[in-house]
């Protein structure tokens, strides 16, 4: 068919490089379309190199003109700042080589995605852009800046933040309506499985938008499945009607039932039961009480009453899709219920009392460090012992000497294992004593795969493996056989005095690698 149109548009037209020069012409009903541009705008700790998988893919497609920025710094500024160097390369980079009427569409991933919707609504990006696919974004916030506030309340550390916490910032607020996007055909890539978005699920949605939900996906899953990209590429030749993928919801789990730890600050242990005939016990770590719950899920977040001897706590709660996260926000007693679960309580499931599996013990040594990366790591080592303790140890740019050490909990799944980390010492100050660590790991062929909850101040469990740390086993020395390896005996003396004596000398010996 290529053939045939070239063909009879050069009989037509009269000129082969007519042809090439002009590719949006219809000669006798036949169109021959260029591919429209694509722009990249990477998330927090990436660069322009994260979108190399998704461009050589789209290459395939007949795709031919890219444009990665790269953002400076790569991490935790502004998104102002950041859209500021998006307008920059834009006008700078791209403008100038599609020419001032070609519109381009654009790709953006988490911090991406805030960064570009304000570029598109405050400095012009509304002309330049004609689709956007925003993959993982905080359209209505992220959890974790509600904690790293408390910390850092004026943003000093975390400039983005204040702007993209769940509290709907002025930043954000405008971001509720169209104004300004009108020309603009959005489309948004989510999974419930990500667990930045734990308990607030929805934030990556735009009501205005086409928004497919890809299940069984962490933060980055979703950006890089065979799933996201065949609903951006029929998005992107307007085929996206007749792509079913992601349309349908996934069945959020909202029932309590189970056993539940508090996990942030074990200092106040809280431990609570709910059963499900609608009874509740609470155990504080010396006494237990009873009492009843009733829940209303018409509406998210999730409604729950409490009922003790004392009084009703009137409560808002969401799950994981997973269930096994809960996020619980309770009035005073007898007091009015909250009006968000914006900085909620969180709790793990109790932990199945499993002995560590041997397979695990031993210290394990990081060969990339996957989410760690936001917090500059170039250095991980973790250890199993037998006896359910761990230690981690490594270098961060908040800790120049990372060290946390405390007990294990591991239960084994069909394929992973849960991993729950309480701390006893630690002086990483987003990681909190007497506070769990979550996490999942995979074992195959010798090496891990390690996903964990960044914080203990917001101790949401990963879902799904990751973006993961890598690991192998280290290699086990004694630090005396680490001397003596490094110790070549050069000469041994016989007594030339009186005195009984006799000496080595010993050289260090430089160690030769293949």
């Amino acid at each position: 068919k290529q053939k045939t149109a070239y063909e009879i548009a050069q009989r037509f037209v009269g000129s082969e490089r007519c042809i090439r020069d002009r590719y949006q012409r219809r000669v006798h009903g036949i169109l021959m379309e260029e591919k429209i541009p694509i722009v990249f705008a990477h998330g927090n700790t990436e660069s322009g190199a994260a979108w190399a998988t998704i461009i050589e893919r789209l290459k395939k497609h007949g795709y031919k003109q890219f444009f990665a920025i790269d953002f400076k710094p790569s991490a935790n500024e502004s998104c102002i700042t950041y859209a500021l160097q998006l307008n920059d390369f834009m006008n700078k980079e791209v403008i100038p080589k599609i020419g001032p009427h070609k519109k381009v569409a654009l790709f953006a991933h988490s911090l991406g995605v805030t960064t570009t919707r304000y570029y598109i609504k405050n400095l012009g990006g509304n002309a330049h852009i004609a689709k956007a696919i925003l993959i993982a974004g905080g359209n209505h916030g992220i959890p974790s800046c509600d904690t790293v506030l408390l910390g850092d309340p004026q943003g000093k550390i975390f400039k983005q933040a204040p702007e993209i916490h769940t509290g709907i910032s002025p930043f954000l607020q405008k971001m509720m309506t169209p104004e300004g996007e009108e020309d603009v055909k959005y489309l948004t890539l989510s999974s419930p499985h990500d667990y930045y978005f734990s308990t607030l699920e929805d934030s990556p949605l735009i009501d205005w938008a086409d928004n497919r939900v890809i299940p069984f996906q962490g933060h980055w899953g979703v950006r890089e499945c065979d799933d996201s990209f065949e609903v951006s590429l029929a998005f992107l030749e307007g085929k996206e009607a007749t792509c079913p993928i992601g349309r349908a919801l996934f069945p959020m789990p909202d029932r309590p039932f189970g056993s539940w730890d508090n996990c942030a600050n074990t200092n106040k242990i809280e431990r609570y039961v709910f059963t499900d005939d609608w009874k509740v016990t609470l155990f504080d770590g010396t006494t237990t009480k009873a009492g009843k719950y009733r829940i209303s899920t018409a509406k998210f977040p999730n409604l729950i009453d409490i009922e003790f001897p004392e009084g009703i706590y009137y409560g808002l709660y969401a799950l994981n899709a997973c269930a096994d996260n809960l996020a619980l926000k309770l009035s005073e007693v007898n007091g009015k219920r909250p009006k968000s679960h914006r900085l909620p309580v969180y709790y793990y499931r109790t932990p199945r009392p499993e002995p560590m599996p041997e397979e695990l013990v031993g210290t394990w040594k990081a060969s990339e460090f996957g989410n760690l990366v936001a917090f500059g790591a170039t250095e991980y080592f973790i250890t199993f012992t037998k006896e359910k303790t761990f230690k981690i140890e490594g270098k961060v740019v908040f800790a120049p000497k990372l060290l946390m050490e405390g007990k294990c909990f591991i239960e084994k799944d069909p394929e992973l294992y849960k991993m729950h980390l309480l701390l006893e010492s630690s002086n990483f100050f987003v990681c909190k004593i007497n506070s769990y660590l979550g996490g999942l790991l995979e074992l195959k062929a010798g090496k891990m795969k390690l996903v964990a909850a960044a914080t203990t101040i917001l101790p949401l469990r990963p879902q799904v493996i990751d973006h993961p740390i890598l690991l192998e086993k280290a290699k086990q020395n004694s630090p005396s056989q680490f001397i003596f390896s490094l110790l070549s005996l050069i000469h041994i003396s016989e007594p030339t005095r009186r005195y009984a004596i006799s000496y080595a000398v010993f050289c260090l010996k430089k160690k030769k690698h293949q």
